[in-house]
């Protein structure tokens, strides 16, 4: 019997946001505005491969915000990148160089934007339960 996975991608309504994309199982759009209870928090990967030391991290000019595990980029005036890496690769958090890449090419936020990042969910429908999408 042939497993049946259904692939769920974050919902966006296209009057809320200007830009959206996904690099891998890491999705993410554009918001007008931070959520008023979001709460700025040290810099970290967005994602981390489970088994082959791949990440996912922003670098550039941006802060990073949570709020009710929702995560957000507020991406300042010198624009930032979200870059998909081996973490040996891995050169900070503040810089705007490209480093090698692993998987995916990088994607490029706009100055002085804001954006939330989710990662990549799947519905697995015999254990009736949502996974997260493991790379």
């Amino acid at each position: 019997m042939m497993k049946k996975i259904i692939h769920l991608l974050i919902e966006v309504k296209p009057k809320s946001m200007k830009q959206k994309g996904h690099q891998g199982d890491v999705q993410f759009k554009e918001l007008k505005t931070l959520p008023s209870t979001a709460k700025k928090i040290e810099k970290k990967p967005v994602a981390l491969g489970e088994i082959n030391g791949h990440q996912h991290v922003i670098t550039g000019d941006y802060d990073l915000y949570e709020d009710q595990n929702r995560l957000f980029a507020v991406i300042g005036k010198k624009g930032a990148m979200l870059q998909h890496i081996h973490e040996s690769n891995f050169r900070g958090y503040d810089t705007a160089e490209l480093m090698p890449v692993a998987d995916h090419a990088p994607a490029t936020f706009a100055p002085d934007t804001i954006v939330e990042l989710g990662i990549h969910r799947r519905y697995e429908p015999f254990q009736k339960v949502w996974e997260v999408v493991k790379d």
